[in-house]
This record gives C-alpha cells, structure tokens and sequence, in this order.
C-alpha cells in the first residue's frame, strides 16, 4: 500500500516494507508521514537533504502493539560512509513511541527497525528548519567572503570549497562567524543577480513552460527506447544534445515521430566534453524551466505534476537517497529555473572529462543562496549498464577516481562563475525546424595534477582495500583493484 504523505511536505525519500514516498519538513513540528506496518519485522528509512536542520524527532504508535528494536540516525561524512550519531536499541525505546533530540544536527539519516504484532499506522514527525542554511548563503557579507576567498587567491588548495563542506553547510557556518575580509574584493558578489534573457542564442524568444535537456554521444539506443517517453511526459520542448555522435540523432525514425523535438548538432569534438555540451544547449533552450536528464533514464508521465518548481529553488538527484544501488546513479539529474543556471555561469568548463560536473553545479547553486529539493524517485528510473560505459568518449581513469580528482581541483581554483569566461565558441552552420548544426574546435588540454590525481586514487582505493595492503601497491596495482572491486 502506497504512503500516505500530507502534501505540504515535499521531496525527502521515506522507504517503508517495499513502498516509498517523498516528504519535507517544514519550519515548526508537523506530521511528516503516516506509514502502515504489516506484520513481522519492518524497516523504516528516512533521508533528509543537504540543508536541512533537525532539532527533534517524534514517533508515535497509534496505540499498536509495536516492538521497536534498534534505531540509528547517522550523517555522511564528505570521506567517508557516514558517522553514527545515535544508536538506541529496544530496551531505551517506549512501546507506544519517543521522541530524541537532534540538536539541529545537518544531512540526517534515520533507520529504525520494529517488529509488529498486529498492524497499525505509524506516525512520524519532525521538529526542523530546511531553510537556515540557504539564508546564511543569501546573507550578503557571506557572499562577499565567498568572493573574495574565491577571487583572490586562485590557487587555495585547501578544503573550504569542497563539495561536503558546501552541501552539509559547515561553510555556511564557518564564514557567518568569520570576520570581515581584508580584501578590496570582499564588496563583489561572486554570484549577482542577472537579466533573465529574453531570447536564446538563436533568436528564439524563451518563454514560461518546460524544456527537456538530454546530453548525447554515440547513445542511439538510448535515443530508441527512451525518446517516447521524454516526448510524452508534458514537456514543451524535448532537446537532444548531439555532441558528434557517429550516428546524428536527427536521422533516426523515432526523432521524426514527435514536433516537439529539436536535436542541436555539435561536429568538430573527437571526445566527448559534457560540460561544454550541457552549457552549449542550455543557450539553445526555448522555456524557462529546464530538467537536464541523462539518456539512460525514464521520466515518467506525472514527473511535471510531481515537482513544483519554484523561484529560488532547484531540485536534484541526490546519491544518498537512492532507494537501492542503481538509483544512486539519478545523482546527476537536475531541475532548474533557466534564470538561476545562467547566474552561476552554467557547467564548470574546466571539467572537460567524466565527472563532479553535476555537484559542482549544484554546489554553486547553494553557495548563490538557492533551496535544494530532492527529486522524486518515483517519476524516473536508471536503466542499468555497465560501469565501462561512463568512460567512452573521454579520458576517463576511472568514474569514481575522476569525480574525486575533479572534486580535489575545485578547491585548488576560482570558483566558476560570471567572472570566468567560456572556454569554447560554437559556429552556427544550418538552421531547420528540428535541427541546429553547430561546429566547436575542441582544442582545449588540461595539465594532469599530480597531486590531486594520486589523493583521489588514494581515497577511492582506501574504500576497497585495507591499509595495510594498500601500501604495499603501486598506483596501477590500486587502479586495477579499484576497477576489480568498485560497484559503482
């Protein structure tokens, strides 16, 4: 039986005996969920997202015999899996319910375990604030310490900007209690409010209503088995990006089938650079609000009626709430007001290879003081592959090695933004009603960190092998085990 969810409360993941729901906590305590438990053991999940402060978590019965076995609430750490904050087990937990203080801890995860005697409902809420954390961000010193940290020193190589600090809010916290700058570049935003454009790139007037964005190189059978769906879900415009693949996508039968459909053409790349992809049709889009999605994922029909996007909102896979191992890989998908992606300057252009691309922008999107939601799990599915997949087309190491090499070189440079400039330009050659050509040059190189290269190897290898062992290997032994190991 499906959850019953009171609507004010949006976009967290709740798992319960198979079935699952989306919630939010508001300010103040209300009744997050009513979940009804069977018979015999039950598990309860519930995941709450990066900003969001708990101070108190109340369950109750509803008078059932119910016997609580063990609950956990734990937080991911950016390193590591996750750090255990309370362990209760059956003997400190009151049969009808409790409540426990959590002190306003940030990114909670709480497991609890019953067994019931006779089914019943259960009641959870939640004392919480989701919005503290996007208010500290749009405080405008804040944004100015942000500036001048950024701006000022170009080659930081610390830790402040890393995607875990950002996402579970400690910079947020450590930059309202810093003292003011000494720098004259602490008076510049790093992220100003801009201009919504009023036309794309091709002169196309952009209006209110919903684009889907899905980036593709040499993914045809993604195309064939996925493109029906994109095209009936509701969206005003279906976008495929057509980053040189050998096959263009606007030959095939299926692109034909639907006017909503317009393919952008990039020839000129040998390998597939996603960033400059992803920024390229973004300037194309023709509607305000846009949902970038991988090839690899269907949307269903209610996918629009289940997210209300709203102004200073985004709403993004996240990998902790996957309900199993392949949902984790809905990570990359975003929800985005046109507006706000243009004021964090789009895709990071520094990423030309597999990785980070997506938390990076999304890590920008909060430090430019924006509410994060979580999307709804229910309304797409990850079609399952194999994990050599994500490395054709580039240069890849391997997935998990390059995400976090990426995410160590964001700490080294200036954040992306406004002040930087793209670092490629695109041709327009021919214009039809269901397909734009564009050439780009792709002759932009990166130098290899070293540094940065091996502390990623280092992390990714010490989730697979112990430490003792891994320091008896070289780098490509740790490689090797990282591809023989990982379940990414």
């Amino acid at each position: 039986m499906p959850l019953q969810i009171i609507d004010e409360f949006l976009n967290q993941q709740i798992h319960a005996q198979g079935n699952s729901s989306v919630v939010s906590p508001a300010r103040g305590q209300h009744a997050a969920a009513v979940v009804q438990l069977g018979l015999g053991d039950s598990v309860v999940v519930l995941h709450l997202h990066q900003t969001s402060r708990v101070f108190k978590l109340i369950l109750r019965s509803d008078k059932m015999p119910i016997r609580f076995v063990s609950l956990e609430v734990s937080v991911f750490h950016p390193d590591r899996k996750k750090d255990v904050l309370h362990q209760l087990k059956r003997s400190k937990i009151d049969q009808a319910g409790f409540e426990l203080d959590l002190n306003g801890v940030l990114t909670p995860l709480v497991q609890l375990n019953f067994n019931v005697s006779q089914s019943g409902n259960l009641h959870l809420s939640l004392t919480a604030d989701t919005r503290s954390l996007n208010e500290l961000a749009r405080n405008i010193r804040i944004k100015r310490h942000i500036s001048a940290l950024s701006l000022s020193n170009p080659d930081r190589r610390d830790n402040r900007f890393d995607s875990g600090y950002i996402q579970h809010g400690q910079l947020f916290e450590s930059l309202a209690k810093a003292p003011p700058l000494p720098f004259t570049l602490r008076e510049q935003l790093l992220f100003p409010a801009v201009s919504p454009r009023k036309k794309n790139v091709l002169g196309d007037t952009i209006e209110s209503g919903n684009t889907i964005l899905v980036p593709i190189m040499n993914r045809r059978r993604n195309v064939e088995k996925n493109l029906e769906k994109w095209a009936t879900a509701g969206f005003d415009e279906v976008l495929l990006m057509d980053w040189a693949s050998e096959t263009p996508l606007a030959s095939l039968p299926v692109v034909q089938q639907f006017d909503n459909v317009r393919v952008i053409r990039v020839d000129g790349p040998k390998r597939y650079i996603r960033t400059w992809a992803l920024n390229l049709a973004n300037r194309c889009v023709r509607h305000r609000k846009v949902f970038k999605c991988d090839s690899d994922v269907e949307v269903s029909s209610n996918f629009l009626a289940s997210h209300d996007l709203r102004p200073g909102e985004f709403i993004a896979g996240d990998w902790r709430h996957g309900r199993d191992f392949n949902e984790r890989h809905l990570h990359g998908d975003v929800y985005y007001h046109l507006d706000d992606f243009d004021r964090v300057n789009g895709f990071d252009e520094r990423i030309i290879n597999y990785g980070q691309e997506d938390t990076n922008l999304t890590d920008r999107m909060l430090l430019a003081g924006l509410h994060k939601k979580v999307l709804n799990y229910d309304t797409l599915r990850h079609q399952e592959h194999d994990n050599k997949l994500r490395a054709t087309n580039q240069n890849v190491i391997h997935p998990q090695v390059n995400t976090v090499y990426y995410r160590y070189l964001s700490n080294y440079r200036p954040i992306w933004s406004r002040h930087l400039e793209s670092l490629f330009t695109a041709t327009v050659e021919s214009v039809t009603a269901q397909e734009v050509k564009f050439r780009v040059a792709d002759d932009h190189t990166e130098p290899e960190d070293p540094e940065a290269l091996n502390a990623a190897i280092e992390l990714v290898a010490s989730w697979y092998i112990k430490a003792n062992e891994l320091a008896k290997l070289s780098r490509d032994e740790k490689l090797a085990q990282i591809w023989k190991k990982s379940v990414e």
